[in-house]
């Protein structure tokens, strides 16, 4: 996918996470409501716990694409940034020091 794409699923995953956040506060009145009348039967408990559970369990889902999407863009930006030379990489030069005889007198008291 291109950064664009991913853009632009970024922006489709907020619109989910909107709705289903809508939803869930929808839904929790709803479960105060019917907490608050509990000698009135208006909705079955069970049934509405179990879609508050699955639509935790989806915002959840989508927060974590969310999340992603968000660290493949920014990635996808840092290595335009480097190819067009606005960052430059950082190179390490890895020392050995076990084959420093001062370092390792025990490899080369050995070899001799």
């Amino acid at each position: 996918m291109t950064k664009t794409e991913y853009t632009a699923a970024i922006t489709t995953t907020q619109t989910a996470i909107f709705a289903i956040r809508t939803d869930l506060r929808k839904l929790r009145n709803i479960e105060k409501l019917a907490g608050t009348f509990t000698d009135l039967k208006l909705v079955d408990t069970d049934t509405l716990t179990a879609t508050i559970t699955t639509k935790k369990a989806e915002l959840t889902k989508l927060r974590a694409e969310l999340s992603k999407a968000r660290r493949i863009v920014k990635r996808m930006g840092e290595i335009e940034d480097i190819e067009a030379g606005r960052k430059y990489m950082k190179t390490y030069k890895q020392m050995k020091m076990y084959n420093d005889p001062a370092l390792n007198p025990v490899l080369y008291a050995q070899s001799k």
